[in-house]
C-alpha cells in the first residue's frame, strides 16, 4: 500500500514538471523570453497564449491517461485480493463442512462429506495432499474400538484413490504424486487395477478378506509390513520400485501371489508363512536387475518360485538364514534351472553377500532325474523342484544331509 501511494504521488509531481517543462520549453521555442522560474518577462500575443494552451492541454491528458491506467490497475488487484480471500474462506468452509460430515455417525452423511472432500482435494492444489489424508484417516478409524462407519463408505473411498490414481482414468485428477497412508487400516474386499501411487503404506493394516493390488510403478514405493494376512493377497508389478512385506504373517489358508516386474525390488524379510499357506512368486521371464529378499523367513507352510527364469540368471533371491519347519518347503519350478557346468545345475538362490548360487547336483533314480542341493548357506531350509503341471514339489530334502525321498 505505502509503495504505491508513493509511486502515485511521485508520478503526480513528475506529471506537472512535466506540464510546465512542456510550457517553458514551448515559449523558448516561440522565441518568448523567460525569466529563472520558466514565467515570460513580456505579454503574450493572443495567438501565443492559445498555442501554449494546446500543447500544454495535450501534455496534461497524457500524463492524466498514464495516472488513470496506475489508477485502475490498482483497482483490479485490489479485486483480485479480495476474491482471492474469498475462494481461500470458501475453500477453508467447505474443507469443514466436508470434514464435519465425515464425522458424523449417519452413513448417508458421511459419504456426503466424502465426496465433498475429494471434490475439494481435485480444486484445492496447495492442500490436496492434506484433503486426502483426511480420506485416509478416516479409512484407518474403521479399524478403531469406535467405529462409527458402514461398509458403503469404505468402499467408497477406496474406489475414489483407484479412480484418482488408475492410468486407466486419465480425465481424473491425479493423486499419483502423493502419499497414501492405510497404517491400521481394516480393509473389505477390493481390487486397484494399474495405479500409480507414489507411496502407500498398508503397515498393520488388516486384509481378511481378497484384495488385489496392480501397479505402475514409477520409483515408487508400497509397504505392507507387520501385517497379519488371513485371506489371499495378489500383488503385481510394472516399472521401478520397491515392495516390502517385512515381518508380515501369512495363515488361515491364505494365498499370497506375487508378480514383481523386471525392476522391482521384493522385500520379504522375516515373514512367516503358516502351515496350509502359501507365498508364490510368479518370476516369468523378468529378473535382471530384481532382488527378492526371504532373508530370515520362518516357512511352515510352502514358499514356491514359478516362472521360466532365463533371463533370471543375475537376478538374486535372498534365503539367508530362512528357516522351514514342520511342513514347510521352499519349492522351485524346474525351468528356472539352467546348467551352468556338465553334471550339474544351479538355482539363483544368493549367499549372503549376494554373489554365489546355491548349486545342485544331478541325480538319477529309476523314474525321474532329481536334484539334490551342495548348498552351505540354506543348511535350515527343506528345498525342492517341481514341474509346472504338478505344484506339489517333490522330492524333499534338508540341507545336503537327506537323500532324496523315493515316491516309487
Amino acid at each position: 500500500m505505502m509503495n504505491f501511494n508513493l509511486a502515485i504521488g511521485l508520478i503526480s509531481i513528475l506529471s506537472l514538471g512535466g506540464i510546465w517543462g512542456v510550457f517553458v520549453v514551448f515559449l523558448l521555442l516561440s522565441g518568448v523570453e523567460v525569466n529563472g522560474f520558466g514565467w515570460p518577462n513580456e505579454s503574450l500575443s493572443p495567438s501565443q497564449i492559445l498555442d501554449t494552451a494546446r500543447a500544454t492541454g495535450t501534455i496534461s491528458a497524457l500524463f492524466g491517461g498514464i495516472f488513470a491506467m496506475l489508477y485502475s490497475y490498482r483497482k483490479q488487484r485490489i479485486s483480485e485480493a479480495e476474491s482471492l480471500r474469498s475462494d481461500a474462506s470458501s475453500l477453508v468452509e467447505r474443507y469443514r463442512a466436508a470434514c464435519e460430515q465425515i464425522g458424523s455417525e449417519n452413513a448417508s452423511v458421511q459419504l456426503a462429506g466424502i465426496y465433498a472432500l475429494s471434490w475439494l482435494a481435485d480444486e484445492w492444489v496447495g492442500h490436496r495432499q492434506q484433503c486426502v489424508d483426511v480420506l485416509c484417516a478416516y479409512l484407518r478409524l474403521t479399524g478403531s474400538a469406535n467405529n462409527m462407519t458402514s461398509e458403503v463408505p469404505v468402499r467408497t473411498v477406496l474406489n475414489l484413490i483407484e479412480s484418482h490414481t488408475s492410468v486407466l482414468n486419465p480425465e481424473f485428477t491425479s493423486w499419483s504424486d502423493l502419499t497414501i497412508d492405510l497404517t491400521g487400516a481394516s480393509l473389505p474386499d477390493f481390487s486397484w487395477n494399474q495405479v500409480k501411487i507414489q507411496k502407500l503404506i498398508l503397515d498393520r493394516a488388516e486384509f481378511e478378506e481378497e484384495v488385489n493390488l496392480i501397479f505402475e510403478f514409477d520409483n515408487s514405493s508400497v509397504s505392507i509390513r507387520d501385517v497379519t494376512i488371513a485371506a489371499n493377497l495378489f500383488i503385481a508389478s510394472t516399472g521401478k520400485g520397491r515392495i516390502s512385506l517385512m515381518r508380515s504373517g501369512v495363515m488361515s489358508g491364505a494365498e499370497v501371489q506375487i508378480s514383481p516386474s523386471l525392476e522391482t525390488q521384493l522385500n520379504c524379510m522375516a515373514v512367516r508363512i503358516e502351515d496350509d499357506c502359501l507365498i508364490r512368486i510368479n518370476l516369468g521371464a523378468s529378473g535382471t536387475e530384481g532382488q527378492i529378499d526371504f532373508s530370515h523367513a520362518h516357512i511352515i507352510g510352502r514358499l514356491s518360485f514359478f516362472g521360466d527364469g532365463r533371463e533370471y540368471e543375475t537376478g538374486t533371491i535372498l534365503l539367508q538364514d530362512a528357516i522351514t519347519s514342520g511342513e514347510g518347503l521352499v519349492g522351485f519350478q524346474k525351468d528356472l534351472f539352467f546348467e551352468a557346468d556338465e553334471g550339474f545345475y544351479y538355482v539363483p538362490v544368493s549367499s549372503p553377500d549376494g554373489t554365489s548360487y546355491s548349486k545342485f547336483r544331478k541325480i538319477t533314480d529309476r523314474r525321474r532325474s532329481v536334484f539334490r542341493p551342495d548348498s552351505q548357506y540354506l543348511k535350515n531350509c527343506k528345498l525342492a523342484t517341481f514341474e509346472v503341471s504338478s505344484i506339489e514339489p517333490v522330492p524333499k530334502w534338508h540341507g545336503a544331509e537327506l537323500e532324496p525321498k523315493s515316491n516309487a
